[in-house]
């Protein structure tokens, strides 16, 4: 919830707390599911280093316990590999992270796979296709109330449409995630007032 909301320290707490637990309870699953929430943290403040550590430590465990990472981890190894240039192998796992969740039934991994996919491609200059991939995470974040992820591929979009001069569309896409952060800040408030009543 944090990572989704970028309260970005506040999750590192989370997740300092829940490792020392970890530690008491010994659970190995656990200890790999929140290296990869601090690795997911990690990444997206920029600390390659940190997130890559995180996410390697992570996957050994899995391996130890004789697990294949799920789509959550294939979805932060893709986001990893493309910032780390290796875009071969981003694609490989971000496309069967979108498969798996694709035929599960998955809706949340399959967006998040659509939207790495698109960073993907605006990371090795395939403009096209990333617009091809944001969009379709766009509409399907309609669908599944996903609105962070609809704020963050629109954001794309918007900048996607405002390079090639279509600033009508961009206008479009912006308007869209205005309506779609007030209506989040309206229901924060709402329930912020109904606690209290």
């Amino acid at each position: 919830i944090c990572f989704d909301q970028e309260r970005y320290e506040e999750g590192i707490g989370f997740i300092a707390a829940a490792l020392k637990i970890i530690d008491t309870t010994g659970n190995a699953r656990h200890e790999a599911i929140a290296l990869k929430e601090r690795s997911r943290i990690s990444l997206h403040q920029g600390r390659i280093e940190a997130a890559s550590a995180d996410l390697k430590k992570a996957c050994g465990i899995l391996k130890s316990l004789n697990q294949k990472p799920d789509y959550d981890f294939r979805i932060s190894m893709g986001d990893l590999y493309t910032r780390e240039g290796r875009y071969e192998e981003a694609g490989e796992v971000l496309r069967e992270a979108l498969e798996n969740c694709t035929e599960a039934g998955i809706p949340y991994g399959e967006i998040m796979a659509l939207f790495h996919l698109g960073n993907l491609m605006e990371s090795t200059g395939r403009e096209t296709e990333a617009v091809g991939f944001w969009s379709e995470c766009y509409r399907k974040t309609d669908t599944s109330n996903l609105r962070h992820l609809k704020i963050r591929s629109g954001e794309k979009l918007v900048d996607h449409y405002r390079r090639k001069g279509e600033l009508e569309r961009a206008l479009e896409y912006l308007d869209d995630i205005r309506n779609t952060e007030a209506a989040i800040r309206d229901e924060r408030l709402h329930h912020t007032i109904s606690v209290y009543d």
